[in-house]
């Protein structure tokens, strides 16, 4: 820790100590430089759908939601995201659901670039297309389905987050370096040239254990 604040309670004030206290209306924080996707890299998309399922509760069979998963993936599936070591990846976090969701990666935080609504219903029948095909379709382009404007993030998110807040029918866009803990390299694998697995989730408990989580690869 760089700095300390040491608070004496009841102590009495010279006479010749100034005051430089600043109110809170005329701080001005210092700016957090913003990152850069590393060069050649795409964005990595991460969509988000229920999974309907039919309930009848005595008036009739209605659809609800059972899960939610993440690229189409359940969390025990193998892992598809593999991230190199020390690039900077732009995540396109894609919500097809009707819920906002804080989006959670471990290992890293990331500063959120950008929102920008899409077209829900055009984005979920191409995504359907492209799973239906046993993903030998492309994978529809968020860009294709865009609406508007991107909306920069609020002032209190233009610091470093943990957890973004994802709201339905928008693409969230958000930056992270990925850089290693410290004791990343007791869990190096020289077979694999991987540095071990994290994770990254809703932090809604329910969703999270309902399978909206997966893991990813950090690799040399």
């Amino acid at each position: 820790m760089a700095e300390l604040m040491q608070i004496r309670v009841n102590t009495a004030v010279p006479d010749n100590d100034p005051d430089n206290t600043v109110l809170p209306s005329q701080l001005s924080l210092p700016a957090v430089p913003r990152l850069t996707a590393s060069r050649g890299l795409l964005p990595r998309d991460i969509v988000a759908r229920e999974n309907m399922v039919l309930v009848d509760r005595g008036e009739g069979p209605e659809e609800e939601p059972n899960e939610v998963l993440l690229n189409g993936y359940h969390y025990m599936e193998p892992t598809t995201d593999f991230i190199k070591l020390g690039t900077t990846e732009t995540w396109q976090w894609i919500n097809l659901t009707v819920d906002a969701h804080p989006m959670h990666p471990h290992l890293v935080t990331v500063q959120v670039v950008n929102r920008q609504q899409i077209d829900v219903e055009g984005y979920k029948t191409a995504w359907a297309a492209y799973l239906d095909s046993g993903r030998t379709l492309p994978k529809p382009d968020v860009n294709n389905f865009l609406i508007g404007d991107p909306i920069l993030p609020a002032p209190e998110e233009m610091g470093y987050k943990d957890t973004v807040k994802s709201p339905p029918g928008y693409v969230t866009r958000t930056m992270a370096k990925f850089t290693l803990a410290s004791t990343s390299l007791l869990d190096y694998d020289w077979r694999t040239r991987s540095f071990g697995k994290w994770v990254y989730h809703c932090h809604i408990l329910e969703h999270e254990e309902n399978d909206m989580m997966r893991p990813f690869v950090i690799v040399k």
